[in-house]
């Protein structure tokens, strides 16, 4: 009956201060959130608030308190930290340019469980960019890549089968690899199997499989995928022949830089009455 009473009378413009409610304390920015968890020992603190600094989101953009905050969330095991600081020293982005550091650091990502990490420290060996050549250990981490899913790690891995660079070579280990590559998204993937589809190369003869391969490859972009499905539309190869398809191919490959693309789509005008 009380409360009723309460609740039914005028309530005063101002409460004594007694009675006032308590105000609750504003809460602390993300950079100030992120601040004190990051000083009290919180690692997903430190790598917010470094990638805060690095992007000058919410606090003065400082790439050198960025990369020391990086390192202690890498150092906490955050593989991502490691990721973006390796980035950091690959390009000298904020940090004095350090390819070696970068591949110690892309290493560390890739056994936290980064796939496309383990890409890239694949390619520094494989490339001798910043290290010394160990081919084997870049078969190692393409094929850890590929498992982990990065479909550039399956193409990469089925280029040194294809060329038999670093492992023995293995034509239909490449073209598993490179199909794998193409399911995964990586265009080149797709190009290489359907070129080998082609030919015969490490799978059996299938021109109609092979420009499946070469439209998927041109749909996402590659240029020589387009060139190569036109050749086969002029020519009636594993499709039926439509020199207009072809055409129009031929011109997608040349606005993409392919010279040979652009020779025959200059041939076709030339032809066609």
């Amino acid at each position: 009956a009380t409360l009723a009473r309460a609740q039914q009378e005028p309530s005063d413009a101002t409460l004594p201060n007694d009675a006032a409610p308590a105000m609750s304390e504003a809460a602390p920015s993300p950079s100030e959130a992120a601040r004190r968890a990051c000083g009290g020992g919180s690692t997903t603190g430190c790598f917010s608030l470094a990638v805060m600094y690095g992007s000058g989101t919410g606090v003065a953009q400082d790439k050198a308190q960025a990369a020391q905050l990086y390192q202690k969330a890498c150092d906490g095991g955050i593989a991502s930290a490691c990721s973006n600081l390796g980035a950091m020293y690959a390009e000298g982005d904020g940090v004095t340019q350090d390819k070696a550091r970068a591949t110690r650091l892309w290493e560390r990502a890739c056994q936290g469980g980064s796939a496309a990490r383990c890409t890239d420290v694949a390619a520094m060996y494989d490339d001798a960019d910043g290290v010394e050549e160990n081919k084997p250990k870049a078969v190692q981490l393409y094929r850890k890549a590929c498992q982990g899913g990065h479909a550039v790690g399956c193409f990469e891995l089925g280029s040194m089968y294809d060329d038999g660079d670093g492992v023995p070579s293995s034509r239909s280990e490449a073209a598993r690899l490179y199909t794998q590559a193409c399911e995964g998204g990586c265009a080149a993937g797709c190009f290489n199997v359907g070129a080998m589809y082609a030919v015969g190369q490490g799978v059996r003869q299938d021109v109609a499989r092979a420009a499946g391969f070469y439209q998927r490859a041109c749909d996402t972009g590659y240029a020589a995928g387009c060139f190569s499905l036109g050749s086969l539309y002029d020519e009636g190869r594993g499709v039926t022949q439509d020199e207009a398809l072809a055409a129009q191919l031929y011109q997608k490959g040349c606005a993409g830089g392919i010279e040979q693309a652009c020779r025959s789509a200059a041939r076709q005008r030339l032809t066609t009455p």
